[in-house]
């Protein structure tokens, strides 16, 4: 019995076209996989965890297991850096050609998680400086961030539309500056050498790793320090 309705349908097709573009990144079952999972998100809209979104949404419609979305999810050899190359593409693809010589930004840094429990990779007790349990410290998880910021027309202006392409849980095997650096390249190189990008970040990352890959790219500026 099909339990989807016609809209249902029509938003999960629309969507799978969109998708398609990372169709190479993953073998043919566990893109349907994947696929499923990012219209749950986007249906269910607050992620608590894998489990709450199965109960609340895949559950009902998806045609596989709980266990199948955990196995996908731990063990699936899936390429994370091809992931955020191509999410990155996407990105820039809704640059228009008369607004390509004007710089992209990335914005780099690093966001705490909570986690109630203690069996999550990279799971750690971090200084929080934001203090968003009333606690100097979290326990949970600590994930760099890259964002890519591009320009886009609106109405008779330009605006830049900042949409985040990569995140990279930490787990001590890399420091956050040489992970930060992998994004960095990543990014830079579905770029090319010929357009300009400007990393924005705290002062915290201007060195090591990340001003060695500043250096190494002639179309690569720093701003440090940013507040707004």
């Amino acid at each position: 019995m099909d339990i989807m309705s016609d809209n249902d349908k029509i938003i999960h097709s629309t969507l799978r076209k969109h998708l398609e573009y990372y169709r190479d990144v993953f073998t043919a079952k566990t893109f349907k996989l994947f696929t499923w999972i990012i219209v749950a998100f986007i249906a269910v809209d607050e992620i608590r965890s894998i489990k709450f979104v199965w109960d609340i949404f895949l559950r009902t419609h998806a045609p596989f297991c709980l266990n199948s979305v955990y196995y996908f999810l731990a063990y699936s050899p899936l390429s994370i850096e091809l992931l955020i190359a191509k999410t990155a593409g996407v990105v820039l693809s809704l640059v228009p050609e008369r607004l390509e010589k004007l710089p992209v930004f990335l914005i780099i840094d690093d966001t705490l998680q909570p986690k109630f429990g203690q069996h999550f990779a990279g799971y750690q007790e971090f200084f929080d400086h934001c203090k968003r349990t009333g606690n100097n410290y979290l326990k949970g998880n600590n994930f760099v961030c890259i964002v890519l910021s591009v320009p886009i027309p609106f109405r008779e202006e330009i605006r830049w539309l900042s949409l985040p392409v990569g995140l990279w849980l930490y787990t001590g095997t890399l420091t956050k500056l040489e992970i930060d650096r992998k994004l960095i390249e990543i990014v830079v190189g579905v770029l090319g050498e010929n357009r300009k990008a400007i990393i924005l970040c705290d002062s915290l990352y201007t060195k090591g790793t990340v001003l060695e890959a500043v250096k190494s790219h002639e179309n690569l500026q720093i701003i440090a320090g940013v507040k707004v």
